[in-house]
Formats: structure tokens, sequence, C-alpha cells
């Protein structure tokens, strides 16, 4: 399946060259840039700049220009999650890029992934998102997990924590066992809840050895 790369797109386009390098984003994959209307001589210049490097250098690669009507925050947030809700589909990865364009598309577009975030998980939609710092020294990286602590922290227990606490920084599925109490099968389980739902990584296989995502220590204040 191909990916999906969506961008707000400003007056620069290294961001967006950067990040379409960053993700391999290759023949088959689609690009969205968005911007607001009216969309400014400055921006449609950077995406022409995009455009022709797909063209030159990642050829199969289907790119689009986006624009939305600056209305009100509220508005735009729908308007993107329907734009949003047409281009997404089951089994797919979704990266995003924050790092360029009007503040208010961008806090909008965040906006419109948290609302959708459990939608998303459920089908199987990886979402990750990207800010990249505006001196290009380093990248900031919203992975997946976060997004599936959003959508579905509600069904979070006292017993996970318990179990996310036990894990420490890393542990292996024995000694889970040892520590829990539990059953290999119940401790395995549980391992596999918390990971679908991005709060545990699997570190090797065989032997079984896992470790507490980054995104858990958020846990502490939305539970």
């Amino acid at each position: 399946m191909g990916k999906i790369f969506v961008a707000t797109l400003g007056f620069d386009e290294k961001f967006i060259i950067g990040g379409l390098v960053r993700h391999n984003i290759s023949r088959g994959d689609r690009v969205y840039l968005l911007t607001v209307e009216p969309v400014e001589e400055k921006t449609r210049v950077a995406y022409n700049r995009v455009e022709e490097f797909i063209k030159n250098y990642v050829k199969g690669v289907k790119i689009e220009l986006v624009a939305f009507k600056l209305t009100n925050f509220v508005d735009l947030t729908i308007d993107i999650m329907d734009f949003l809700n047409s281009i997404a589909k089951c089994d797919k990865k979704v990266y995003v890029n924050l790092s360029g364009g009007m503040r208010a598309l961008i806090l909008s577009l965040y906006n419109a992934l948290f609302f959708l975030s459990r939608k998303f998980t459920t089908n199987h939609i990886r979402v990750q998102v990207d800010v990249e710092l505006e001196n290009r020294s380093g990248v900031f990286n919203l992975k997946p997990g976060l997004l599936n602590l959003i959508a579905f922290y509600s069904s979070i227990t006292a017993n996970d924590l318990k179990f996310l606490n036990a894990i420490g920084e890393e542990s292996s599925l024995k000694e889970l066992v040892n520590k829990m109490g539990l059953q290999p099968s119940t401790v395995s389980k549980k391992i596999n809840k918390l990971e679908k739902l991005g709060l545990v990584e699997v570190i090797n296989k065989k032997p079984l050895k896992v470790r507490v995502a980054e995104c858990a220590k958020f846990l502490k204040f939305i539970v």
C-alpha cells in the first residue's frame, strides 16, 4: 500500500522536500500540500518547486495543492477532517509535516488529527507527525503511539498502569511472569494490548523482551 504525505505549505519548500526524502516517498505514494485561500504567489512558487523536485527525483508520485477557506477555527478544522477522511484509507501510513505555513492552518490540522485519532487507529491508519526546527538542526516526531493514547486512554485500566510500571526500563516475558505472578499467556495478551495502543515497544521477539514507549509518560496526567 502506498504512503500518504500531508504537509502545511508556506513560502519555503525546503521543509517539504526534506520530509519527502526522510520518509522515502516513492512511486505510488501521494503528496498533499495544504494552504489557505486565496493562495499567495509565494506559496504557489514554493509548490511549483516541490512539484519540480518530485518530477525530477521521485517519479510516479501524485502531488496536489489543497486550499481551504479561512473562516474560523472550528470550520477550518472540520474541513480538514473531511479532507483527511477522504484520502486516508485502511492500512495506510500517513506522514504529516507541520513545519511550514500559517499557524491557524497548522493548529487546525493538528486538531483534526486529534479528533480523528480513534477512527484512524481502529482502521489501522498509522499517523506520524513531524515538526522540523526552524534552523533545520533537527526534527520532532509525534509517533503513532501518542495518537493511539489520545484515542484509547479511557480503555486503560489501573492494572495496565501496574503492568507498565512492572516493565520498568525493559523486561523479558519471563521476568514479567515472575513480577506479576501471572501465566505466560496472560502476560502475552497484556503485552499485545499495550503494544497495539503504542504504549509498549517490542525490543526482541525471541526471547520476547519489551520496553515502555516514551508516550506512556503522559499517562500520569490523564489516567
